[in-house]
């Protein structure tokens, strides 16, 4: 297989710069490996599926996700590793003068532990805890309705207590909801999904449908003998996916824009989902984990939306008018250079959601029959001033209220802003706050 980069290279060029390259993607760009060692762990199970050799899901991709780039580590040379993304996951050449025959030379990162935490790993014991939890779906079609990274954060499912081995695997979890409001599907257990083994390091139990997978032959390519053969799909069981930060749970997740059940459980390194209704190749498949955490270090910044919880008398939030609360929810949004594009962007975002309560949480969106714009964010001093468009459709008296704290609580969360005033078509929308 002929280098697209050879060591020589990746080690003269590690040693030369200094700062990370900056990273960039177009979903209808394609990259080239930036490593042969890239393109060697890539193709023992990618290349008999690129090949069309077998059906079965990509443990990688069709192809690199994001040219190579450099990243912060403070053990690598210069205190950076060269790195490529993949729809799956992220390839990390963290010593390019060690032993390219050791099955470690090339790691897959822990990209979903640090989407869960909200971190990035810097360095062997050195984290940049600036970003949030991802709030990203971990599965199926975007805002599919599965359940996020930052859901596992927030739910604290980290530590949930391992199932029974070999118990049926029922409990649903819905995104937006709560451990108190999971509840045991009994007709799942036609399924014959069971609790596998149990993961010593984080006290999971892999479920079985996702352990005979990580266990289990197939057609592979051995690049060093040019040829498709059949082994083990994994050298080491947990070498794709590290070990699992959760127990197996079902959602149900739009797929294709079709709903349907799915088992997922995430793990360190890669969220696995089981569909009983595909294909046998596609039943068990790898998440787009790469895609992900990309966007969300990349291409995202953190966010927070607000939605209502209706007649609580201010017990869950912050209280407004009618005795509602007002709920904070973490989003993500496209990064953005200002604070008014910030505002513009979250508030953009807020006025897409057309569904009246936000997920399964039962939380109430005011504007969900609106059709509304921002024109546009301007800041003077600590004061901001947000000039809509469109229609503003009110369901209620209370629904006064409710739209208020929405509208004006996204915009304060921002720094520096302390008041703001809407106009809407010209005409005053609010009050100053």
């Amino acid at each position: 297989m002929k280098p697209i980069l050879t060591l020589a290279a990746v080690v003269a060029m590690v040693l030369t710069l200094a700062a990370p390259v900056a990273a960039y993607h177009e979903s209808d760009e394609t990259h080239p490996f930036g490593s042969d060692a890239f393109e060697r762990t890539w193709a023992r199970t990618d290349k008999p599926v690129a090949d069309l050799n077998v059906s079965r899901t990509w443990m990688w991709g069709p192809s690199p996700y994001t040219q190579i780039l450099q990243e912060e580590y403070a053990e690598s040379p210069a205190g950076h590793r060269w790195v490529q993304y993949f729809d799956k996951s992220r390839m990390e050449i963290n010593n390019p003068a060690g032993d390219e025959s050791s099955l470690w030379y090339v790691t897959n990162g822990l990209l979903v532990s640090e989407m869960v935490d909200g971190f990035y790993q810097t360095g062997d014991n050195q984290f940049d805890s600036s970003p949030e939890p991802a709030a990203i779906g971990i599965a199926g079609d975007p805002d599919s309705g599965a359940p996020t990274y930052a859901d596992i954060h927030n739910l604290g499912l980290r530590d949930v207590a391992p199932a029974a081995a070999g118990a049926p695997l029922i409990t649903r979890l819905e995104s937006g909801g709560t451990i108190g409001m999971t509840v045991n599907d009994e007709s799942l257990i036609a399924e014959g999904v069971t609790a596998g083994p149990l993961a010593e390091p984080t006290q999971h139990r892999v479920a079985s449908v996702f352990w005979q997978f990580m266990n289990s032959e197939g057609l592979v390519y051995d690049t060093t003998a040019a040829a498709t053969i059949t082994d083990d799909l994994f050298v080491n069981p947990y070498y794709a996916t590290g070990y699992p930060i959760t127990e197996a749970y079902w959602s149900n997740v739009a797929v294709g824009g079709t709903e349907q059940d799915v088992l997922w459980q995430c793990f360190e390194r890669r969220c696995l989902t089981y569909t009983p209704g595909n294909d046998a190749g596609w039943q068990v498949e790898a998440g787009n984990v790469g895609q992900h955490y990309y966007r969300w270090r990349y291409t995202t910044q953190p966010a927070t939306l607000f939605f209502v919880a209706i007649e609580d008398g201010g017990q869950s939030g912050t209280p407004i008018g009618c005795g509602d609360s007002l709920i904070p929810t973490a989003t993500l949004i496209e990064k953005s250079a200002t604070t008014a594009d910030a505002i513009t962007n979250t508030l953009q975002k807020l006025f897409a959601m057309h569904d009246q309560y936000y997920g399964e949480s039962g939380l109430y969106n005011a504007l969900y029959t609106s059709d509304l714009e921002v024109a546009s964010v301007s800041i003077s001093g600590d004061a901001a001033t947000v000039a809509l468009t469109g229609q503003l459709l009110i369901g209620g008296e209370c629904d006064e209220p409710r739209i208020e704290g929405q509208l004006e609580a996204v915009v304060l969360q921002f720094p520096g802003i302390n008041s703001v005033t809407f106009t809407l078509n010209g005409d005053p929308l609010l009050p100053v706050v």
